[in-house]
């Protein structure tokens, strides 16, 4: 699905398109469209390069890590994804949208932390839950790219288990939790060693006993870091073990 030819209201992101155009990137706000990451990648396949940004109020097919649909209720959520062009270090782009989404969900003032491999987490309070999660791909373009998407319930969260920013007391719009987190993010891009320092200091996972869900089978430990490339380390049975897919659950004690 092509995005709408809808123009949307100019003053719904006007921050956060001023930090774009700051930053000397594209942005682009439509109602409606089938899936921001389908449409850049697309887009970088026919031919165009840089960075853009695509965000909208409503996905009609948008997805999930393991193939899973994302589910919005129209204009609850803020919803876009950022393509670049990238190097080698593939994993660089998704942990330094999530460290910049971190920090504007705390300036939103709400407490999260970020659970491997990039999912935003509220785990204490009234309303817990799920708050945000990201989608990297990579495209073999020329030059190659990687898009990368990111859906954070603000004002809404439509599916069980997930939280909302205003759930957890927070009044802040979809603008102003974009445009901070967008202010943040050239620093973030332009130093992979900055990320990986920031998404340790910020992790909900490390220290913690955990299960990894896996199609190969499941695995039980302590997560003790990240690798250098995006894993996570796990202390198995007194062993260390490397995973690099898979979906992590925080065990609480005796479970």
């Amino acid at each position: 699905m092509a995005p709408s030819d809808a123009t949307p209201h100019p003053g719904i992101f006007a921050n956060s398109r001023a930090a774009a155009i700051a930053n000397g990137w594209s942005f682009t706000h439509v109602l409606s469209t089938g899936s921001t990451n389908t449409d850049l990648a697309g887009a970088a396949r026919a031919g165009s390069t840089g960075i853009e940004l695509l965000v909208t109020d409503h996905q009609s097919a948008g997805r999930g890590r393991l193939d899973r649909s994302w589910e919005d209720d129209r204009s609850g959520q803020l919803m876009f994804s950022l393509r670049t062009p990238v190097d080698d270090d593939l994993q660089a782009v998704p942990g330094a949208i999530a460290v910049a989404a971190h920090e504007a969900v705390a300036a939103a003032g709400v407490d999260a932390g970020i659970k491997w491999p990039n999912d935003l987490v509220v785990e204490h309070g009234d309303a817990p839950g799920k708050l945000a999660g990201l989608l990297s791909e990579y495209v073999d373009s020329s030059p190659p790219c990687v898009v990368v998407g990111l859906g954070l319930n603000v004002t809404s969260a439509p599916v069980a288990d997930a939280t909302s920013l205003a759930a957890n007391g927070s009044s802040a719009t979809r603008d102003e939790v974009f445009a901070t987190l967008l202010k943040r993010l050239p620093e973030l891009l332009g130093n992979p060693d900055l990320v990986r320092t920031e998404l340790r200091r910020r992790s909900a996972t490390l220290g913690r006993r955990v299960r990894v869900e896996r199609s190969g089978g499941d695995l039980v430990g302590i997560a003790t870091d990240l690798t250098a490339d995006g894993g996570l380390l796990l202390t198995v049975d007194g062993s260390p073990v490397e995973v690099s897919v898979g979906d992590v659950i925080h065990l609480r004690p005796g479970d």
